[in-house]
């Protein structure tokens, strides 16, 4: 067990842990998101409330796990977190606010207050906007952040550096995969002319998300020094995550085709969760160990065993603990919640907003 002892382990494992907190978000709330993007091209207002009912009982408690990856980002790599925080403020604050206005949106469209073309609008427009940013900003820490020195975001640089080629496909191609997962949901959770549009979007949806996820690959290989990197170990990881990440994909890409008209819709579901959980093992397997790439120079770079990055082996292992649990508990409520409302709704269903 010395292992536990070993600071090298603990600062791989919350490189992990945070990944998989990052997955987790993007997987639960995703098809929340996907739900809202598709909302005000519904026309018949059963409809728009059937839709509404699959992911009113869990939506909120799915968001949970972005700020637990946030907290994580706080507790385990402050140095980085800092940076984030600093340089992409303005990014943050949108997201927030977007964050805080679903459920306004959603209390102002159930009590009919006002116009629901409106609020349907602004909901779609935070739904979409929020994997968005989530994407820029992963893509900015892998094509490069104006880090310097002092492991900080150098002042001279503003908010905007974090836009390039690379980070808005991949903004893209998450706000695609989540469009994708949204319409799979709505396949497994509900019936009659609803489930088949849902459907019939999906091959749009998919092809959309194969073309995004396609540029995504091939930008991040042809980033500066990516294929270098690949292969002289600074990534140990990236050549057999790249594989495995291929073969998610594609059998996520596969399975959803081959499934969404049949009866099987949680095979549909499977497959664009099997589409999220590869797109996240790429994004990890070609940073590790890189927190965020530097744009000033790559001996700039926040890699996890640089020094000062993390936080020392006590506080690491204090964290450890108490992640376990409160994941644990944040697991089994999760759980709970959907077996509590499994099954199909419709319209009639009663909002558990």
């Amino acid at each position: 067990m010395d292992f536990l002892n070993n600071l090298a382990f603990w600062q791989a494992l919350w490189f992990l842990l945070i990944g998989a907190a990052l997955f987790l978000f993007i997987w639960l709330d995703g098809f929340d998101l996907g739900i809202g993007m598709n909302l005000p091209f519904l026309k018949q207002e059963n409809q728009k409330r059937a839709i509404l009912n699959t992911m009113w009982p869990v939506w909120d408690g799915n968001e949970l796990y972005g700020l637990i990856a946030g907290g994580a980002i706080f507790a385990t790599f402050p140095v980085v977190f800092a940076g984030l925080l600093s340089g992409l403020y303005p990014w943050l604050v949108l997201v927030l606010v977007f964050i805080m206005l679903r459920p306004v949106v959603l209390e102002a469209w159930n009590n009919e207050m006002g116009s629901k073309a409106l609020w349907e609008w602004l909901f779609a427009g935070a739904s979409f906007t929020i994997p968005f940013v989530a994407g820029v900003a992963l893509g900015g820490t892998i094509a490069g952040l104006p880090y310097n020195g002092k492991m900080e975001w150098d002042s001279a640089n503003g908010f905007w550096e974090v836009l390039s080629p690379f980070s808005v496909t991949l903004g893209l191609a998450v706000v695609s995969v989540c469009w994708v997962h949204g319409s799979t949901y709505v396949v497994k959770k509900t019936t009659g002319t609803l489930a088949d549009n849902a459907r019939a979007n999906l091959p749009l949806q998919l092809g959309a998300a194969a073309v995004l996820l396609v540029l995504v690959v091939v930008q991040a290989v042809l980033l500066p020094g990516a294929l270098t990197s690949f292969t002289d170990g600074t990534h140990p990881l990236a050549i057999l995550g790249l594989v495995l990440a291929l073969i998610l994909v594609l059998g996520g890409l596969a399975t959803v085709f081959l499934n969404y008209k049949k009866q099987s819709e949680t095979l549909a579901f499977v497959g664009s969760s099997s589409l999220i959980a590869g797109a996240f093992v790429l994004i990890g397997a070609i940073q590790f160990p890189t927190m965020v790439h530097s744009s000033l120079g790559n001996q700039f770079d926040l890699t996890i065993f640089k020094e000062g990055v993390s936080n020392p082996l006590g506080s690491l292992q204090f964290i450890g603990i108490v992640a376990v649990i409160a994941l644990s508990i944040t697991a089994v409520y999760s759980i709970l919640v959907f077996r509590i409302f499994k099954g199909k709704v419709d319209h009639k269903t009663n909002p558990h907003y």
